[in-house]
């Protein structure tokens, strides 16, 4: 059998712990595509945080990003394919999770985002700014999300977070799976 084609997760299988690729994992890559085999990263991640590991393989595939949400081309700077949250379903998840006291950050169409820091996010604007600047991901803060939906601009991911984790299931099990 020959393979046409491997797809990496980024998170918990091809990065380290400390967030960087290891130089054994890129020699392997390398030897695939020299074979004609095209490399994807498949990722819970918003392709602004793919960018960096997208450059440094020198990839030329599109990304599955945000857990399948959309096909991002970085040789393009386009979506191909997507299946964004709708407006309403956006605001109601939310509303419902900062009525709960849980942490929110939104991952719009070319950037994530928060309206309050929280540990994660600082974690996270560290590794950013660790980025060379010409692959740096976006990640910023806005005054409200609401705002940005009103304008139409389109939702990947509300990411919710919170160390209570049985506040976190609570809110999982109250959301409606009809949506």
């Amino acid at each position: 059998m020959k393979y046409q084609a491997i797809a990496f997760d980024l998170d918990g299988t091809l990065l380290s712990p400390n967030a960087t690729i290891l130089e054994s994992s890129k020699q392997a890559i390398q030897k695939a595509r020299e074979k004609g085999i095209k490399v994807y990263f498949v990722t819970g991640r918003h392709h602004t945080a793919v960018r960096p590991y997208y450059a440094e393989m020198n990839l030329d595939t599109p990304v599955v990003c945000c857990n399948g949400t959309y096909l991002y081309d970085f040789q393009k700077d386009d979506v191909l394919e997507s299946n964004p949250l709708t407006p309403a379903l956006a605001s109601m998840l939310i509303n419902n999770a900062q009525a709960e006291g849980i942490h929110v950050s939104v991952y719009f169409r070319d950037a994530m985002t928060y309206e309050e820091l929280n540990p994660n996010f600082v974690k996270l604007q560290k590794w950013v700014d660790s980025c060379p600047e010409n692959v740096r991901p976006d990640v910023h803060q806005v005054e409200k999300f609401q705002k940005e939906i009103d304008n139409g601009t389109t939702v990947w991911k509300v990411l919710i977070s919170d160390p209570d984790l049985d506040k976190m299931q609570k809110f999982v099990d109250a959301l409606p799976l009809d949506q």
